[in-house]
């Protein structure tokens, strides 16, 4: 092993030093690349902190956000696979933005992908440095030690010593430039089952979530919001809320997000939260509503449909689409609608908040600590080293908690009476106030050639951008990238390709919502190409296979061989074209985030269009898996997550306002309405990547063509309903 006491940040950047008698080692992740792909010295920045202390306690700081994922117990196993420990000897501390430690943004199901490689070199760097203190204090050959839970032991011999009785000596040598890896066939931990490591804490009630923390002094602050998108308060009489017992201050807040103004509102601050909402609740307030007082769903479906007959703007082309299908005798086109919808974590919208004259501390369930520290120095004119954000237990996140509205509000609420303050949402303030999925609306198009083989596909768009209301910069030639998220990476192989987005804002303002816009673009195609297959007269299955058959040289790095492995392990674990009678089933397969998954679902059909899920059948590709046991929580959770949206209920507006309050107008799918879901993951060598969202997007357009299999019916707008299926209203 080569020794080198420069340091390389081209691999990782590991410092070593004896501080406090404890063997200190830093390291990096990659900023935008796969661990992989060799990266130059911009593509990492530092991440994650690792200590053995003198009495055996390794430390792991968390920079990633664990909102049920897992990430507080695959990112410590993956450290003690190499590090030779056991998982439990592992504590995990979770990182603030105080720590440099790089990026701790968690979306787009990076944590995994993002941690895996840095964390095993991190470990293997301790590793070998231990090995070569005990060898040194031996004087005997490195060749003659090896690591083994926690100890290095001298071979053929009974000597060992704990890590803690040889870090003072490990600290002072050079670093190693490029420590051994393991290989996977010696992995003791990667890819065994385990149950995640907080788990009694959470079922215990010792977990501490962002709405469960406290500070001295603190107070509790209930806001009334603008009622009407853009409605702004020309009065307000606080009289009642003021008697109220406990209530402490009145006054009026802006809610901000990326500098964009979101609502405005009145903000109640008390001794207890009880006081503050009830105050709240007796606040008279005279609104100006503004342009948007008569906003309803379907001004913004008309609105959709306008810009529908936009040329927009080609994110892929191959070939001439447009003529091609001109040309065609066998031809179908297709409208698809997606409506709003929320991202409701069950554990309300949340943030604690202490602004002082030194500095500021934000703690809550955070998605994105650095993101709101940014944004709150900005807020309030500071440095953003004067901020800093603690990071919680999320009890969901799903995008929502990305945001950093919340914070922002608790922030400025703090500022104006001089004391911690805790802000806490209403199921009611979360479902009506929220940034919701985009709602959006596609035109798509389909073309066999004389000997009935595929020959067009063409996809429009028309959606709000998720980015653009925030970042004009975000929207290039007209265009904002996100919105062709699993659409312009389409895997089939048509010789004439046309992929388009249309740009349609609307008041309602979105953001990023479990799979983003993957949910919408693989219901439409994935819907649209069990249409194409049976125009072909053709198996679905055998349409799509055929059609991933060989490498696409229009997205060389796009693996479309793992896609249709899954596809082929689905319909073999599924049973396809064998369904128990009684029963019809539909596939679906789409990959994103880096990872690949295909679905079969399997229902049943009542006359008057009820019907029964009765069985889920999920093939991933997501690499290298870190905790089979946390992928299948994962699959199982996208499901649940992507079912609820395609069955249950929408955020419809009315008025300029959201129509739904709470679950019971915006429903969830039940413990009695789930279906059993068989989840097989796929053996790989390849680098790890992300499972929070890859299984969500195949979901509803496999639900849709196990409706049609039953129905003849085809389901082209969300959510699923009984009279569309039995054929009595418009799908």
């Amino acid at each position: 092993m080569n020794m080198k006491k420069s340091i390389s940040r081209r691999n990782f950047i590991i410092n070593s030093s004896k501080a406090g008698g404890a063997l200190m080692l830093t390291f990096a992740l990659p900023l935008k690349k796969s661990p992989l792909v060799a990266a130059s010295e911009t593509d990492f920045e530092p991440n994650a902190f690792i200590r053995i202390s003198q009495d055996n306690e390794i430390t792991l700081w968390v920079a990633r956000s664990d909102m049920g994922q897992g990430v507080r117990t695959a990112l410590p196993l993956i450290l003690a696979e190499e590090l030779e420990v056991d998982l439990d000897k592992v504590k995990i501390e979770q990182a603030d933005t105080n720590r440099d430690c790089g990026k701790m943004g968690t979306g787009g199901s990076t944590s995994v992908k993002q941690s895996y490689l840095p964390l095993r070199q991190a470990g293997a760097a301790a590793r070998e440095m231990l090995i070569s203190a005990a060898a040194n204090r031996w004087k005997i050959e490195r060749s003659k030690c090896i690591a083994e839970n926690g100890f290095i032991i001298h071979r053929g011999n009974s000597r060992k010593l704990s890590y803690g009785e040889l870090v003072a000596e490990a600290a002072v040598l050079p670093v190693p430039e490029a420590a051994p890896l393991k290989e996977k066939k010696d992995f003791k931990l990667i890819g065994k089952s385990r149950g995640h490591l907080d788990t009694f804490a959470r079922i215990s009630g010792t977990a501490k979530y962002g709405i469960d923390l406290e500070l001295p002094g603190m107070r509790y602050a209930s806001v009334l919001r603008a009622p009407v998108f853009g409605a702004k308060i020309k009065s307000f009489d606080d009289a009642a809320s003021r008697s109220i017992a406990g209530v402490l201050e009145v006054f009026k807040i802006e809610r901000r997000g990326s500098g964009v103004l979101l609502s405005e509102g009145i903000a109640v601050v008390a001794e207890n939260y009880w006081a503050a909402y009830k105050g709240r609740m007796l606040l008279q307030v005279d609104w100006d509503l503004g342009d948007n007082e008569k906003l309803g769903s379907a001004d913004i479906r008309k609105q959709f449909i306008a810009d529908a007959k936009k040329t927009g703007v080609d994110a892929r082309s191959v070939g001439d689409a447009e003529k091609a299908f001109t040309g065609s005798e066998k031809k179908i086109e297709s409208i698809f609608e997606v409506p709003f919808a929320s991202h409701s974590p069950f554990e309300p919208m949340n943030c604690l908040a202490d602004v002082r004259p030194d500095g500021v501390d934000i703690r809550g369930s955070l998605q994105s600590p650095q993101w709101v520290q940014s944004e709150i120095a900005r807020e309030l004119g500071i440095e953003k080293t004067q901020v800093t954000v603690h990071v919680s237990l999320l009890g969901g996140g799903f995008g929502r908690r990305l945001e950093p509205d919340v914070a922002n509000e608790a922030a400025l609420i703090s500022k104006k009476i001089a004391a911690p303050v805790k802000v806490i949402w209403t199921r009611e303030d979360d479902t009506q106030h929220g940034l919701y999925r985009p709602a959006s609306y596609h035109v798509l198009q389909g073309a066999l050639d004389k000997k009935g083989k595929p020959l067009v596909f063409s996809h429009k768009i028309v959606a709000p951008s998720i980015s653009g209301w925030r970042w004009p910069d975000a929207v290039k030639n007209g265009l904002d990238n996100s919105m062709m998220e699993g659409l312009k990476n389409l895997p089939y192989n048509f010789p004439n390709l046309k992929l388009t987005g249309v740009i349609s804002n609307t008041p309602v303002h979105c953001g990023w919502w479990r799979s983003v816009y993957n949910s919408q673009n693989a219901f439409a195609n994935e819907v649209f190409m069990d249409e194409l297959a049976r125009l072909a007269g053709q198996d679905p299955f055998e349409f799509r296979l055929a059609l991933l058959a060989g490498p696409n040289r229009e997205l060389d790095h796009y693996h479309t061989h793992r896609l249709r492995k899954t596809l082929e392990m689905v319909a073999k674990t599924g049973n396809w074209g064998k369904p128990a009678p009684g029963r019809f089933q539909g596939i679906a397969c789409h990959a994103c985030f880096s990872s690949y998954a295909a679905e079969i679902m399997e229902i049943s059909v009542e006359k008057s269009g009820a019907f029964r899920l009765h069985k889920v059948t999920c093939v991933v590709d997501c690499g290298t898996v870190i905790n089979p046991n946390g992928v299948r929580a994962q699959v199982e959770g996208a499901i649940v997550y992507g079912l609820s949206a395609a069955v249950k209920d929408t955020i419809t507006i009315r008025d300029g306002r959201v129509e739904q309050s709470n679950f019971h107008d915006y429903r969830i799918l039940r413990i009695d309405e789930m279906p059993a879901i068989e989840v097989l993951i796929i053996d790989s060598e390849e680098a790890p990547t992300g499972m929070g969202e890859p299984a969500l997007p195949p979901v509803a357009a496999a639900l849709s063509n196990a409706i049609f299999a039953a129905t003849g019916n085809r389901i082209r707008k969300l959510p699923v309903t009984a009279a569309a299926i039995s054929g009595s209203s418009e799908s």
